[in-house]
């Protein structure tokens, strides 16, 4: 009887110290879950703050070029105008001249 609870007692001491081991080994995978969680994050956010970088150099050069195009764009239209002017000032003249006075 003796020996069987011997047998026991030395059963139940490895099952706690099984169990202890199983324990610390829970604590340190939890520790190596939480850094990795934390490093995929810091590298996602890196990568995406890379991202919107080339997207904000993208935009920047699309919209200047927008720019230059509208610049372009407004001085073909006031080149254009102010030939309209030279062009045709005297007969505007006269046609207001002969509309005010034909309203007399």
């Amino acid at each position: 009887m003796d020996e069987m609870i011997e047998r026991i007692l030395k059963i139940d001491e490895l099952a706690r110290i099984k169990k202890s081991g199983i324990q610390k080994k829970n604590v340190t995978l939890e520790e190596e879950i939480k850094q990795t969680e934390k490093r995929i994050m810091e590298d996602y956010l890196e990568r995406a703050r890379g991202r919107i970088e080339e997207n904000r150099a993208l935009e920047e050069k699309s919209l200047a070029e927008k720019i230059t195009e509208i610049k372009r764009n407004t001085e073909e239209v006031l080149s254009f105008l102010k030939e309209q002017k030279k062009e045709k000032m005297s007969t505007w003249v006269e046609k207001l001249k002969r509309r005010v006075i034909g309203s007399l």
